[in-house]
């Protein structure tokens, strides 16, 4: 958070501390000579440079960079944990929703690291979670959710897990029971129906399987 929004802070104006106060546990409040105080997470800086930070410090380019960063990268943080408040996101669409607000890249990926690091974001979580709300509108078989994760940016290896874990072989065979019965009653049957429920991400033989059960086996 900032005192006043450390984006206006900048290499020019940021020049002498004035002032360094802990806001918060790992949260550093910084005010300078010239310009704007700002806000920075301590882990975005490296630890010569914190360890070095003292009032009446006459700060270098590289140093006033690298504050300066790091304060993008606490703002990038603090956007992202607003996101993941409202709703479980993976990291890619965090890092979607964080650049079409500004933030660079750079700072996304620090913040977002952090995140991880503590947990705060998680791609298996997310994909778990998303999982659990398609299937209370949807049936759909298991080639079709693992596709929909990875739409969304969920590593292969994450969604054929959380796919895995969340889809026994007799839950999908209900599923594609249910959507079986959907089709039908829109009038699909013999290829079409096949054709319909293959979409949906069902395998042949689960298909096989379910047509032969609903004694549709044209």
């Amino acid at each position: 958070m900032l005192a006043e929004d450390s984006s206006s802070a900048n290499a020019d104006i940021l020049a002498t501390l004035l002032d360094l106060e802990w806001a918060s546990a790992g949260i550093l409040k910084v005010s300078a000579a010239e310009g704007p105080s700002f806000f920075l997470r301590d882990e975005y800086v490296e630890a010569s440079l914190l360890s070095a930070l003292k009032p009446g410090l006459r700060l270098s380019p590289e140093q006033t960079q690298a504050l300066l960063f790091a304060s993008h990268c606490y703002l990038a943080e603090r956007d992202a944990v607003a996101y993941l408040a409202r709703a479980e996101h993976c990291r890619f669409q965090l890092s979607v929703k964080l650049a079409r607000k500004g933030h660079s890249q750079q700072a996304i990926a620090q913040a977002l690291d952090y995140l991880e690091q503590k947990n705060w974001l998680s791609d298996r979580r997310f994909a778990e979670a998303w999982l659990r709300s398609r299937s209370i509108h949807r049936a759909e078989g298991r080639s079709r959710l693992v596709a929909e994760l990875r739409s969304r940016g969920v590593s292969a290896e994450i969604a054929e897990e959380s796919v895995s874990a969340s889809l026994s072989p007799e839950d999908e065979e209900s599923r594609c029971m249910k959507a079986a019965e959907r089709f039908i009653a829109r009038g699909r049957e013999g290829n079409k129906l096949v054709t319909s429920l293959s979409r949906a991400g069902f395998s042949r033989q689960t298909i096989k399987t379910c047509l032969k059960k609903a004694g549709n086996t044209d």
